[in-house]
């Protein structure tokens, strides 16, 4: 957990608190987005910025960060063409991918220069670039020593997992502005089991802390990260439901047809949520068990890689499926979460 709370304790410093006790009104968005880049890439890459800043020729990460968001938004809008992608190209979307492919080749080229055995990093050690601590880098380059690979399974990493991490902090701290009550319930839990302490959150303790389970799926039910999943038939095969007048009957599905699968709209359905699906009621999910109807990351083996991380410090090897990132996003929300409303200093109001 250090480094989530590092993290989290850069992020406090900025939301400074008045003569008054309370911290001004500021955009929590853009600090969500800029903690977890730095968080994610600290994991991936096993440098914190600070480091690298003491190194001349390191890359910077606030750069990165620019080019990543904006290379991303071209990647989004030539997705959005399907198969008319090629339509959209622009001197400035291959500025932005060089620049992040740069970007990560500094780190992977100096990691397979060092060879299997590492004793030292081509960055000045801290204290906190030890050997106990888990980099991907270091673990994918005991699988295989191909840059364009590492580089690849690297940004398919980050896009996951940073993406979704900050924006459903952002959404929660969204719906808690606009719910006091619901705040005031959650911070309450959070600091009868977890006390004021960040060293006292561990793995058990965040599984066992049910109000905050409930308000971060609520808040996934309410704005899916992936509104809307694709998937394409790749043989002719039949669905069981979804056909006829009453939408019980089979439906046939040829091969090659794209099929939309709308997550945002699943969770707005009272018949499978209950009255008001519309508002943010944590309390909706006590006692519940949830299927299919429950889907923000997917489901099956092409579901969100950001939704399973081997992010757990115990873990000393790397699993090769999906299953390597298990629970990714909803940790670190987790984590996060904990740590900042168990701080005084944070003042909610829309």
């Amino acid at each position: 957990m250090n480094l989530e709370e590092r993290h989290v304790n850069a992020l406090s410093d900025v939301l400074k608190t008045g003569i008054d006790g309370w911290t001004d009104i500021v955009d929590l968005q853009p600090m969500f987005f800029k903690m977890t880049l730095e968080l994610m890439t600290e994991f991936l890459y096993g440098h914190s910025p600070s480091q690298m800043s003491r190194k001349p020729d390191a890359p910077s990460t606030q750069e990165f960060g620019h080019h990543f968001d904006a290379g991303k938004a071209w990647v989004n809008l030539r997705m959005a063409l399907g198969r008319w992608h090629w339509l959209v190209h622009s001197p400035a979307f291959s500025l932005h991918c060089k620049k992040v492919h740069q970007y990560v080749d500094y780190f992977v080229k100096a990691k397979l220069q060092q060879g299997s055995e590492v004793t030292e990093t081509k960055l000045a050690p801290t204290k906190f670039a030890t050997r106990e601590k888990f980099v991907l880098l270091d673990e994918l380059a005991k699988q295989t020593r191909n840059p364009l690979e590492i580089r690849g399974e690297t940004l398919g990493v980050l896009g996951a997992g940073r993406d979704t991490t900050a924006s459903l902090l952002t959404w929660i701290f969204y719906f808690l502005s606009r719910s006091p009550r619901t705040f005031g319930k959650l911070r309450g839990t959070i600091l009868e089991i977890f006390g004021t302490e960040a060293s006292s959150i561990d793995f058990l303790k965040l599984r066992s802390c049910q109000y905050l389970q409930h308000c971060i799926n609520e808040t996934l039910r309410m704005t899916a990260v992936v509104p809307i999943l694709e998937r394409e038939s790749l043989e002719d095969t039949i669905l069981p439901r979804g056909g006829g007048p009453d939408g019980t009957k089979p439906v046939f599905i040829p091969k090659g047809q794209r099929v939309l699968i709308s997550t945002y709209a699943l969770a707005q359905r009272s018949d499978i949520w209950g009255d008001h699906p519309e508002d943010f009621i944590p309390q909706r999910w006590e006692h519940r068990k949830v299927g299919l109807e429950f889907i923000p990351f997917g489901g099956g083996p092409r579901k969100c890689i950001g939704r399973k991380p081997a992010l757990s410090p115990f873990q000393n090897h790397i699993d090769t499926d999906t299953r390597f990132l298990e629970q990714f996003a909803l940790t670190e929300v987790s984590v996060c979460l904990s740590q900042i409303s168990s701080r005084p200093m944070l003042s909610l109001t829309e």
